[in-house]
């Protein structure tokens, strides 16, 4: 009986997150469940999304028109993001300007990660991200 509880509770584990290695990029974004009723905002076809990749405590990538650094720390589902900078908006176009501005809003205020069927997600708040993997 025993053997089987403990299978049960390693089959019940959470898959391990692989952030490492993939290109995330932005799928999708609510900045504010309560304001938008949850629904999830999908960047149009002319909008260049926002990307990154992990690589140890550090986050490199692109808002969409301009490059993104931070500095990442990870524990269970707990995330915390800080030191974001994301450059000028000197190359942003005008149509990407309130993406960039959301996007980097709730990446600076994410405190929750979640995996689901293979879409990365990183709750803010009322607000989230959601991301899909692009092997390098």
């Amino acid at each position: 009986m025993l053997s089987v509880l403990a299978v049960l509770v390693l089959t019940a584990a959470p898959p391990p997150l692989p952030l490492a290695g993939p290109r995330w990029t932005l799928s999708g974004l609510t900045p504010d469940s309560e304001v938008d009723g949850g629904r999830l905002r999908v960047p149009g076809a002319r909008m260049t999304r926002p990307a990154f990749t992990l690589q140890g405590d550090r986050l490199t990538g692109t808002t969409g028109c301009s490059p993104l650094r931070a500095r990442v720390a990870i524990s269970g589902d707990t995330v915390r993001i800080w030191d974001v900078q994301a450059g000028t908006t000197d190359r942003c176009p005008d149509h990407a300007l309130a993406l960039r501005e959301d996007f980097t809003a709730l990446l600076k205020t994410a405190t929750r990660i979640e995996w689901r069927h293979g879409t990365l997600i990183l709750h803010a708040g009322a607000g989230r991200l959601e991301f899909t993997s692009v092997p390098r």
